[in-house]
């Protein structure tokens, strides 16, 4: 035993300055909100906002049951187009307004925008009046959705 020490004389290797993914304890599944790298592109950010949009309208975070909605609108092709261009303008204004990305992601800030859409798409014939109401109408649902998430978060506390 008196051979045996605890330090070692051979210098170590710094750590890299950034971990590709993120730590998390043995056995753990990784937070909702941890996001790998890859995963932080503007295009796979506005993919899974449009997909987990439709997902969300039933409670779930699946792309694949995002995706299942999405293809179900278009059994009325002006429905699916009016929620599809809805979902997408929400995922971008909500950039524009830099709202928080991992909540973009996950559809928070764009059901009630892709609903709106899927309502006009359902109630209106296609014009520049229709447009103009789905694009108010995005916009509305946006700003309201962030208004109540704030109020409901931030000033109540609430989860």
């Amino acid at each position: 035993m008196a051979g045996l020490s605890l330090m070692s004389s051979t210098p170590q290797a710094p750590l890299p300055a950034s971990d590709p993914e993120p730590r998390r304890a043995p056995g753990r599944r990784p937070s909702p909100t941890a996001l790998h790298p890859a995963e932080q592109g503007l295009p796979r950010l506005l993919f899974d906002a449009v997909l987990r949009s439709y997902a969300q309208v039933l409670f779930s975070r699946s792309r694949l049951v995002g995706g299942v909605l999405l293809a179900a609108t278009f059994l009325s092709p002006r429905v699916g187009l009016c929620g599809l261009l809805a979902a997408a303008l929400a995922a971008g204004l909500g950039l524009a307004l830099r709202l928080p990305r991992t909540d973009l992601r996950e559809g928070l800030y764009g059901y009630n925008a892709m609903l709106v859409g899927l309502g006009v798409g359902a109630l209106f014939e296609p014009g520049a009046g229709s447009l103009a109401v789905l694009v108010l109408g995005v916009g509305a649902a946006l700003l309201g959705t962030a208004a109540a998430r704030s109020l409901l978060t931030g000033v109540l506390a609430l989860p």
